[in-house]
């Protein structure tokens, strides 16, 4: 029989946009250190993580976790940020080359590459975060980062992580590359008390934006998202799967 591993890997939009955009992010940022305590995730794939300082809070607070690295400047344009128990190397950052829509701005989004060995396998995680286009004269702008994504993977095996905010099947991902997440519930519900606060309601309803892919033969033991506590307008999405 085969000796598998069992492996916990997530993601999360943590609507870390500075205040007043966002409310609360303290609490929230001492919340998301617990449940990352609690749950022991090998891998966590963060978007909207924009002020370094709350990048160098969850460092300092979680020293058994390697990090995607840090710059010295005030602001992470693209939001991501990975979390890891076992090193990451090869780190790198693309940026999205397509001009931003208004409420995008200043922020730049993107891709975010690192390597990883799970299971005595190498793995390329690759953490992303597409444009939330409510206006139909915008999709082109998501269409356009979604076919630079797609230009930048490879045939490595891969876990690909991120807000997506597209249905899965329209996303045009290779044929190789399978949802492991979640897939009927909402991962972001109108009913949380953040999806109603006034900058995140407009043009919104419940919708499941979030979700992890692999291009790599692993087999799904389990996938949940995280709703205790209510930390972002969207919740935590988690896969367990045996490597």
């Amino acid at each position: 029989m085969y000796p598998y591993m069992r492996f916990k890997i997530a993601t999360f939009n943590f609507w870390g946009l500075p205040w007043p955009f966002s409310v609360r992010k303290k609490a929230r940022l001492r919340m998301l250190v617990e449940m990352i305590r609690r749950e022991q995730f090998d891998v966590i794939a963060l978007q909207e993580l924009f002020v370094y300082r709350d990048i160098t809070f969850l460092v300092r607070q979680l020293p058994e976790y390697s990090n995607s690295g840090q710059s010295l400047g005030l602001f992470n344009r693209s939001g991501l940020f990975l979390l890891a128990r076992q090193p990451l190397t090869n780190c790198t950052i693309v940026p999205f080359n397509v001009p931003l829509t208004l409420h995008e701005f200043p922020s730049r989004k993107g891709v975010q590459k690192s390597d990883i060995t799970l299971g005595g396998q190498n793995f390329q995680l690759i953490n992303t975060h597409v444009a939330y286009t409510p206006r139909p004269t915008d999709e082109k702008i998501q269409e356009r980062q979604l076919d630079q994504l797609v230009r930048t993977l490879e045939t490595l095996p891969t876990f690909l992580f991120g807000d997506f905010n597209r249905v899965y099947d329209t996303l045009g991902l290779p044929l190789q590359f399978r949802l492991i997440s979640e897939d009927k519930k909402s991962s972001i519900s109108m009913s949380n008390r953040y999806a109603r606060f006034f900058l995140n309601r407009v043009g919104m309803s419940d919708r499941l934006p979030d979700y992890i892919f692999t291009n790599s033969n692993v087999r799904v033991a389990k996938t949940y998202f995280i709703t205790d506590p209510i930390m972002s307008d969207h919740y935590p999405v988690v896969s367990e799967i045996d490597v």
